[in-house]
């Protein structure tokens, strides 16, 4: 899976601060042993939707991140901190000051190497970049927090990985034809960020909603989706989720079992608007 190469940055090597741009969005995740799946994550986030920089902390892996990360240079930050269950903490000590001090006039979403985020504008012949979309529609507005709804994407009956990335691999998911509520991300604007949690932050002096509304028919209009790979094959589900354990709590540890895939690999209708816009191969 590959995407194209649309928004260039210029960078200050020496003290990691982007210079003369507009404000943009900074991705903040976490990582175990995923290095398959981290390469084609950072290429979409920082090359395809023009995010200004990934602020990572890796888990304690024991595979080779570091070959996969050196491509992007400074553009990627990781601290290693192998502290179990304490993705929010983890966050909130190394994430949040590095946004305070050098990107304070951006925007930030929590995401996970599994989920992608991206902008639409049916009106429009070319999708507009989620760089695009910050600038001109999220950053002049009043809201410093907008909350995004999961679009859960079941195994799409795959025993093994694609070879053609999640993206491309996975194209089917679960309908919402009746409106529910359910968790998702928000991106946050970073000077008025106080406190990372994980669905919601806690902004401008409250915490925003951990769920929001979602149906069919809202996703239509709604200029962002996040596709939501949460089990993908079976060979996957099996060698990362039931390994690593939970990253947030002791108490979903275990809950990561062959019950719990099948209750999440939704396959009721396809969606491949994400996918048509990479390069899948035949």
């Amino acid at each position: 899976m590959a995407f194209p190469f649309i928004t260039t940055l210029v960078l200050c090597a020496a003290q990691g601060i982007v210079l003369d741009r507009p404000p943009g969005l900074v991705i903040v995740g976490i990582f175990k042993n995923e290095a398959p799946n981290l390469g084609p994550w950072l290429d979409y986030y920082l090359n395809a939707q023009g995010a200004v920089a990934a602020i990572l902390v890796d888990n304690g892996s024991t595979d080779d991140w570091q070959r996969v990360v050196a491509p992007f240079g400074d553009r990627v930050r990781v601290t290693t901190d192998g502290a179990a269950h304490g993705q929010v903490a983890l966050y909130n000590k190394y994430a949040l000051p590095l946004l305070k001090r050098e990107f304070p006039r951006d925007w930030v979403v929590v995401i996970d190497l599994d989920e992608y985020l991206y902008a639409r504008d049916p009106g429009r012949r070319w999708p507009p970049t989620l760089a695009q979309t910050v600038r001109d529609v999220l950053d002049p507005g009043a809201a410093n927090d907008v909350a995004v709804p999961w679009k859960m994407f079941g195994s799409s009956g795959r025993d093994a990985q694609p070879r053609n990335g999640t993206v491309c691999g996975f194209t089917w998911r679960r309908a919402y034809h009746k409106p529910m509520i359910i968790p998702g991300k928000s991106l946050a604007r970073v000077a008025a960020l106080e406190r990372f949690v994980i669905h919601s932050h806690v902004v401008a002096g409250r915490e925003g909603p951990h769920r929001t509304l979602i149906s069919e028919e809202l996703l239509k209009a709604a200029p962002l989706h996040l596709n939501h790979y949460a089990i993908q094959s079976k060979q996957y589900f099996r060698e990362t989720k039931m390994s690593r354990g939970d990253v947030n709590t002791m108490r979903a540890e275990k809950m990561r079992t062959w019950d719990y895939f099948r209750k999440y690999d939704w396959n009721d209708v396809e969606d491949t608007e994400l996918a048509a816009r990479a390069d899948c191969g035949p």
